[in-house]
């Protein structure tokens, strides 16, 4: 199964970097590539490259908005920026760092959108944001000033992911995963394969389906991750982590089928890897121990 192809994607960027050094997308489209390369290969962060694009990226949307601060696009490259950052924070899990960046991201969002109101990106990054904003509060809903915006932020996506759009995969996998809290699984499903004839190397996209078929059918769940997994070198100590995480899925999608001995062999598979990084040792360190856990209730099942 072909894989994404990061490095041709920053060719591209680069060139563009260079031929128009006055434009924030080339450095911002740097960053974005690097972030989500190292997240697709569960890979350490290449965190001073990131910081440096994003930075200059920053720099040159500034100095492009006080040339000319009512142009659409000059607000979407700052709010861009700040919606990467946001991202990257995410990732890791940098909490403060996620609400500070998305909160300067939502105001940017905001003028693209009091420019032209049919500026669907904007509006698709604010429903986003939104509606999972509304499910991480529902329990304090009865506050006066909580409120419960997500059917119509599903609507405002399900809309705009009809239109083209130069985030297309990252808004339609975000509508999947909305689908998949929403229990409404064959949607997902029905989504990422449309998403998939158009970039069938995706493996983030192939989670998300994944996913999605583990309350469908756990058996073509099981047959996704291992496509995933066969995507993986493993020769190099840099890619456990997904690995581990693949066949955790893998071994639990068995586990729920009543395939005791196929589960602990994924199990068994996992453990028997010894020369875990240092990196890949400390985020792994509480999904070993629930593999563990996992086997040790597998072998009195068998």
């Amino acid at each position: 199964m072909a894989t994404a192809k990061y490095d041709s994607a920053k060719a591209v960027f680069g060139r563009l970097e260079k031929a128009y050094p006055r434009n924030p997308f080339g450095s911002l489209y740097l960053a974005a590539t690097e972030i989500v390369k190292c997240y697709d290969w569960g890979v350490p962060y290449n965190e001073s490259y990131i910081a440096q694009k994003l930075a200059n990226a920053e720099k040159l949307a500034d100095k492009n908005l006080d040339n000319n601060s009512k142009d659409v696009w000059n607000n979407y490259a700052m709010a861009m920026v700040y919606a990467f950052q946001s991202y990257y924070d995410y990732l890791r899990e940098a909490w403060f760092g996620v609400f500070n960046s998305g909160t300067k991201a939502l105001k940017y969002f905001d003028k693209c959108l009091s420019i032209d109101k049919k500026f669907y990106e904007a509006s698709s990054a604010i429903a986003i944001f939104d509606y999972w904003k509304s499910v991480k509060t529902k329990d304090f809903s009865w506050l006066p000033f909580i409120t419960d915006n997500s059917e119509n932020d599903l609507k405002i996506i399900e809309r705009n992911i009809k239109y083209p759009s130069y985030h297309n995969f990252l808004i339609g996998n975000s509508l999947g995963w909305i689908y998949i809290d929403k229990k409404q699984y064959s949607k997902a499903l029905s989504l990422c394969d449309n998403l998939l004839k158009k970039a069938p190397g995706s493996r983030i996209l192939r989670w998300t389906k994944a996913r999605a078929l583990e309350e469908i059918d756990r058996k073509k769940a099981i047959e996704v991750y291992k496509q995933i997994l066969s995507t993986f070198p493993t020769s190099s100590n840099y890619y456990y982590y997904s690995i581990v995480m693949l066949k955790h899925r893998i071994a639990i999608n068995y586990e729920k089928l009543k395939m005791y001995k196929e589960a602990l062999k994924m199990c068994d598979e996992i453990l028997a890897i010894k020369n875990f990084n240092s990196y890949d040792k400390k985020r792994l360190a509480e999904r070993l121990k629930n593999v563990t856990t996992l086997r040790n209730s597998l072998k009195k099942k068998i």
